[in-house]
């Protein structure tokens, strides 16, 4: 046995030596020690390190590829393997390893960890044993978490997990802890490490009165900088397993794409019922002095009912409804010229299908900007539409078209005083599509004048308008129609009011002109449209419309009441419509920051009736739902609950790991999201 401060190397080839006469390099796989003792046995040819014992592993280039650190650790030549009895740190590329104990073979770059803990950024990873093969590392009772405490805050249990420093890990039979409390289960969890884009994985349980309880589950993987795709595993008790996936690409100012789809096979049922939505913006470049744009858009259904039961926080999707539409569009300085195709389907009668509503293959639309023509100071607009479409109640399809041509000019008369005179003549045809029809064409001229006083309160317009049409197929006037022909001779005078930038007041309403206009005053006057907004300060903003029918009184009445206060903010909306006693209210709260880190966003819709004596004669919840959050310093929790009409009975909660919020916000995905998914919240994954 020997003491000594001292290094020695150890070599991958070795033969027999006498005691304590260790090879000569070679230059191939060694290690080196340092220990402040050391004793080395020559029968089983172990040499045993104590006291700050260092342990330094060197491949065939020299390159340094692990150092252990313990107390004691002991070499053993025979089998090439460091030992620890006791606790170790072992380093390796920059990462630490700590263990219980463990042994690592420098021959064959294997070994085993016990109860081992590895930091890897801000992820800790913890297993009961650790199999190390060559810089891979699978972990068997696995634990790992983001958070920094003792005890963490929250922890995912694994009964094995697979880890690749700089590269990624893979967690089977996970199981989320929020403090010592489980709470859901989830087979696979798979993310990327290192500089690549990461993999999200995120998790959905909740229960709903029509589904059951479910979990949702989403994939998010970026492949690359401008393509990312979604894949969505949903499972629901009382319905059985949901599928879907979306992809997003988005080349900012040159293409986007977007395409998403779900199905699902009902308990009881034989057919899928499924959504297909999308549709893509492209960019083709300039030519000949114009740029060209290519476009579509589609939403399409099982049935009537499937974004209500799936997709609830769309308020989009769960219109009833299926479109698609597709355009290819040449835009110059001057000119605008669009070819399109496009269809829609309503919800029918029986409520469960679809019936067509309107289908149109091609249409072709033309414009221009207003254009001085030959130098004569006014200024000409031209548009046309021609297509064949088909209409709800069409029995055949019709080709038809509508050009217009409009020569206008403003007039200057004062600094505050201007006149806006214009003339337009339009001209309609119907081909025919039918054995039993012929071609009609119908001509109409029109004129009209608004003279506009400005001020630093405000405006006032007065505009008066007319407009003739010709009998079909001539160009004398339709005298002999009911209405003479004249289908519009009206003045509208329209005020608006800003004297600060606290608030304005806004009416208008119309005064039907026309011989053939019947009943008295009130009943040739439009309804008036007024509205009133008022911002006294920043965080208080009051809106007040009224629908006014001077022959019938209110149409419909809506205020609308927003207070804020630093993130916190009330809302309070109420509508009333015609001469139904009801009122509609909707009450929106959010709460932020809350107390201890809690937050919410409150929503409660209503439909009350005032007694005629005072009070509330009936009153009725037709939505209320509320949303909490919790926000713990390395994650966020959400918790949903909503009730509403059609069965929508449910709640959901939904974990969000800080670590993922820096990939979810690139600008490229808020580009996309406000381009397609505009209802999303910034950073949410899906409807």
């Amino acid at each position: 046995m020997f003491r000594a401060a001292a290094i020695a190397s150890l070599f991958a080839l070795h033969g027999a030596a006498a005691a304590y006469d260790l090879p000569a390099a070679t230059g191939t796989h060694r290690v080196e020690f340092t220990a402040e003792e050391a004793d080395f046995n020559e029968y089983d040819r172990v040499i045993g390190l104590r006291r700050e014992a260092v342990v330094r592993e060197f491949g065939a280039d020299d390159e340094l590829v692990r150092t252990l650190k313990a107390d004691r650790l002991r070499i053993d030549m025979s089998s090439r393997t460091i030992i620890s009895d006791g606790p170790f740190v072992m380093e390796e590329k920059g990462s630490f390893f700590y263990g219980r104990s463990g042994e690592m073979s420098y021959a064959d770059n294997t070994g085993i960890i016990r109860e081992g803990r590895f930091s890897y950024g801000n992820l800790v990873f913890r297993g009961r044993e650790i199999r190390v093969d060559d810089g891979e590392y699978a972990y068997h009772g696995a634990r790992f978490t983001s958070c920094d405490l003792l005890p963490p805050h929250y922890q995912v249990r694994a009964s094995r997990l697979y880890l690749k420093p700089d590269s990624h890990f893979l967690a089977y039979n996970t199981v989320f802890f929020l403090g010592k409390v489980p709470l859901f289960y989830f087979p696979v969890i798979y993310r990327p490490l290192g500089e690549g884009t990461p993999f999200i994985t995120s998790i959905y349980p909740g229960y709903d009165e029509r589904s059951g309880a479910y979990l949702k589950t989403s994939y998010l993987y970026r492949f690359t900088p401008t393509l990312k795709g979604k894949l969505f595993i949903d499972y629901f008790s009382r319905l059985g397993l949901g599928t879907g996936a979306e992809m997003n690409h988005d080349s900012a100012d040159s293409a986007r794409t977007h395409l998403s789809a779900y199905r699902i096979r009902e308990y009881g049922t034989r057919e899928d019922r499924w959504a297909l939505s999308g549709g893509y913006w492209r960019g083709l470049g300039p030519a000949g002095g114009a740029n060209f744009y290519s476009q579509s858009y589609f939403r399409l259904l099982s049935d009537p009912d499937f974004n209500n039961h799936y997709f609830r926080s769309n308020p989009f999707a769960v219109s009833p409804d299926m479109q698609a539409s597709a355009a290819f569009t040449r835009q110059s300085n001057n000119t605008v010229t669009r070819l399109s195709a496009a269809t829609r389907y309503d919800r029918d009668a029986a409520g469960t299908g679809f019936r067509q509503a309107y289908d149109s293959a091609p249409r072709l639309d033309f414009q221009t900007v207003p254009l001085k023509l030959a130098g004569v100071p006014v200024l000409n607009s031209f548009s046309a539409i021609l297509e064949r479409s088909k209409a709800e109640g069409d029995a055949f399809y019709q080709n038809k078209g509508d050009a217009s041509w409009t020569v206008s000019r403003n007039v200057p008369l004062s600094r505050a005083v201007s006149l806006y005179p214009h003339v337009a003549y339009r001209q309609s045809v119907f081909l025919s599509t039918s054995s039993a029809t012929e071609d009609v064409w119908v001509g109409r001229y029109s004129n009209g004048l608004n003279l506009r006083l400005d001020g630093l309160w405000g405006s006032f317009d007065l505009a008066y308008a007319y407009r003739q049409r010709f009998r079909a197929n001539t160009l004398k006037e339709d005298g002999s129609a009911p209405d003479g022909g004249v289908e519009e001779e009206s003045l509208t005078p329209t005020l608006f009011v800003r004297p600060s930038r606290k608030y304005y007041l806004r009416a208008s309403t119309t005064y039907d002109l026309r011989d053939t206009a019947v009943g008295d005053f009130a009943s040739r006057l439009s309804a008036m449209t007024a509205e009133l907004v008022v911002e006294p300060r920043p965080g208080i903003g009051l809106f007040l419309q009224d629908n006014y029918s001077f022959a019938e009184g209110h149409r419909s009445i809506i205020a609308q009441a927003d207070f804020a206060v630093d993130k916190s903010q009330v809302g309070l909306g109420v509508t009333k419509y015609g001469d139904s006693p009801e009122y509609v209210v909707n009450n929106t709260i959010g709460i932020r920051p809350g107390w201890k880190g809690w937050s919410a966003d409150l929503t409660l819709r209503y439909r009350l009736t005032p007694a005629d004596r005072g009070g509330v004669e009936k009153f009725s919840f037709f939505e209320k739902s509320a949303v909490l959050y919790k926000e713990f310093h390395d994650f966020r929790s959400t918790w949903n609950f909503r009730f509403r009409p059609g069965g929508v009975r449910e709640f959901f909660f939904l974990v969000s790991m800080k670590i993922n919020d820096a990939p979810r916000n690139e600008p490229l995905d808020e580009e996309s999201r406000r381009f397609w998914t505009h209802w999303r919240k910034p950073g949410q994954i899906r409807d």
